[in-house]
């Protein structure tokens, strides 16, 4: 696999007069409150079920008869990058399976789909942002709630591969599972007044 190199950006200083700054403290303050787990995203590899093309759509609702809609399997990379990852899916009984699609950026000479008990990501170059791995079309069979949850493999948690040499595997977080005829929350964690602080420095 070939890996891209990972810049940090660097921002220049600028003066600012106390009542700017202020404001500016304000409004991040303002933001991390909003969107925090969304910041703290970034500091480890986050995987989850979606419904959707855009990562925001988490639940999927039976209309009547047999509802067609489609599981995609997302991940967000940690500052060190993702190069693949390994997870496994558990169903309930009213979700039938059918049709798998692998993201064109995989390398599926080395690995896809895996077993049975595990869905493997391996992309053929390095991803810095959100990604699928796989999209699954599915049918819900009846109004039941339930969900698609990510569970461990048979060789222990979802865990994610970093652009680092040798390609180290980090502990992969669940951001959610696929709610079935029900809604849910996507994780989040808490953000600490140091995270706040560094945001603004």
């Amino acid at each position: 696999m070939k890996l891209l190199t990972l810049y940090k950006d660097s921002l220049q200083p600028r003066k600012e007069t106390p009542m700017k700054r202020l404001i500016m403290f304000v409004v991040v303050l303002a933001f991390v409150i909003n969107a925090g787990p969304a910041c703290k995203a970034q500091e480890k590899a986050y995987v989850g079920l979606f419904a959707d093309s855009g990562h925001s759509v988490n639940s999927v609702n039976c209309y009547g008869g047999f509802t067609p809609f489609t599981t995609w399997i997302w991940w967000r990379p940690s500052v060190r990058g993702l190069i693949g990852g390994e997870i496994a899916l558990e169903y309930p009984s009213n979700v039938l399976k059918t049709t798998w699609t692998t993201n064109p950026m995989m390398d599926c000479g080395l690995c896809c789909l895996g077993t049975s008990d595990a869905i493997y990501a391996c992309f053929e170059y390095c991803q810095l942002d959100w990604v699928w791995s796989h999209q699954l079309s599915c049918y819900l069979t009846d109004y039941a709630p339930t969900a698609i949850r990510i569970v461990p493999t048979i060789d222990g948690d979802p865990s994610a591969a970093s652009c680092g040499p040798g390609y180290p595997v980090e502990p992969a977080t669940v951001f959610t599972p696929l709610y079935l005829n029900q809604y849910g929350p996507i994780a989040a964690e808490p953000v600490s007044w140091g995270a706040i602080k560094s945001l603004y420095r």
